[in-house]
């Protein structure tokens, strides 16, 4: 059987939210919705976060994730997550002598994300064969009703012939919610991104795609918690 590791970035700072990573989610620390989610995934062999802060540590393992500690340079606000997860999986195979075959990413910042939406993704990947496999969802309103302001406040709509249509008759268009990435280790090492002409998506609802970046998502999230779990 293949092995698939999930790997959680956590970095410490957020100046939008402090603390965000951890901060009490509906009784819960953030980052335990998505660890408890890849713990009860049978497809998953390992759950591994990466951060440079010790009190995600603390809590991670406190919830029984493994913790891989990144280093300073990976931890700033210009850090990128792909050098971290290179990171993690260049730590397991020098000092624990593990290879994952696939790699799924699950960010703290989407709680909502559920055991079901975990495994069915998994399953679709692993149907399908893709490079790549992305969490999307429906964008909330008809893209084409996007809009530009001119200097005076003019509106200059994108795509004037949309707006005669109804909203049931506009096309539906899906954008990334940022709750699971799925690649193959390998090809990850070779090309690391996560949206290639070979990408597939697995749709979610938007009760569960709030990506929690300051208060308003924090609370949207909190709110959708305590209705629907």
């Amino acid at each position: 059987m293949n092995k698939i590791a999930a790997i959680i970035p956590a970095r410490g700072g957020s100046k939008r939210l402090p603390g965000k990573n951890i901060k009490d989610l509906a009784g819960k620390p953030m980052i335990a919705y998505s660890i408890e989610a890849a713990k009860s995934c049978s497809f998953i062999d390992r759950v591994i976060v990466t951060t440079d802060s010790d009190k995600i540590a603390a809590v991670a393992k406190e919830y029984s994730a493994e913790v891989i500690m990144r280093p300073e340079k990976l931890a700033s606000d210009t850090a990128k997550t792909n050098d971290a997860i290179n990171h993690v999986l260049q730590t397991l195979k020098q000092d624990f002598n593990y290879s994952p075959d696939h790699i799924v990413i699950l960010q703290p910042t989407s709680p909502l994300r559920t055991l079901t939406d975990l495994t069915e993704a998994i399953e679709l990947y692993q149907s399908k064969k893709p490079t790549t496999l992305v969490s999307v969802c429906e964008f909330e309103h008809p893209v084409e009703w996007a809009m530009t302001l001119s200097e005076n406040q003019r509106v200059n709509f994108s795509n004037d012939e949309s707006l005669t249509k109804r909203t049931q008759d506009q096309n539906v268009f899906y954008r990334p919610n940022g709750a699971i990435y799925i690649i193959a280790t390998n090809t990850f090492n070779q090309d690391p991104k996560f949206y290639t002409k070979d990408t597939i998506g697995y749709v979610m609802p938007k009760e569960r795609s709030v990506d929690i970046d300051d208060m308003f998502d924090f609370l949207m999230a909190e709110t959708m918690q305590k209705y629907y779990g």
